[in-house]
């Protein structure tokens, strides 16, 4: 038993230090490719390179697009309303919409993660954990306290070893597809 929570750390603590997501990513938008750079926080479409920086989480969040000549457009999300704006606009004119340039950047916005998902993950890790560590006391929780002076099988003890594992792992699993 050591040796699986011991795995199961191990696993959980590479996950927690790996990189998970991409540095860059390439998106098409009317024919044209842009792409993605997440380490620079850059947006390239082939000739013109945009910086752009994103503030905070879920449904309200900012997108900031700095133009080479020194435009910035200022895109503000407050659950289902955007508002654009444009700040230090200069007389060259913008070189690409800001339409779709927010577009590119959203590709790299934040993604809503419901609370509901979230308390589902805790749920599982937990009654995982349970299971592999103290299948006796889980075993108790379902049946045990039906009958007087009960004990469970060897098999029950293995099946609630297991089920925790799988608990465990399902929890991992919505844990990274709902945060990537």
């Amino acid at each position: 038993m050591k040796k699986i929570l011991a795995f199961v750390i191990m696993v959980m603590t590479l996950m927690c230090f790996s990189a998970c997501g991409e540095d860059s990513k390439t998106v098409e938008i009317d024919g044209v490719e842009y792409t993605i750079n997440k380490a620079e926080d850059t947006i390239t479409d082939g000739k013109n390179t945009f910086e752009y920086k994103i503030d905070g989480s879920g449904d309200s969040y900012t997108i900031e697009i700095f133009y080479p000549d020194g435009t910035t457009y200022i895109w503000t999300q407050n659950n289902e309303v955007g508002v654009g704006e444009w700040k230090d606009l200069s007389e060259n004119g913008v070189i690409v919409s800001s339409d779709t340039l927010v577009e590119v950047a959203k590709e790299d916005a934040p993604k809503k993660v419901e609370s509901k998902t979230w308390f589902l993950v805790v749920i599982l890790g937990v009654f995982g954990l349970v299971g592999l560590i103290a299948p006796r006391g889980l075993w108790w929780l379902g049946y045990g306290w039906h009958y007087k002076n009960a004990e469970p099988s060897d098999a029950a003890l293995v099946v609630g070893r297991i089920g925790g594992g799988i608990a465990i792992l399902a929890a991992i699993i919505m844990a990274i597809v709902f945060v990537v």
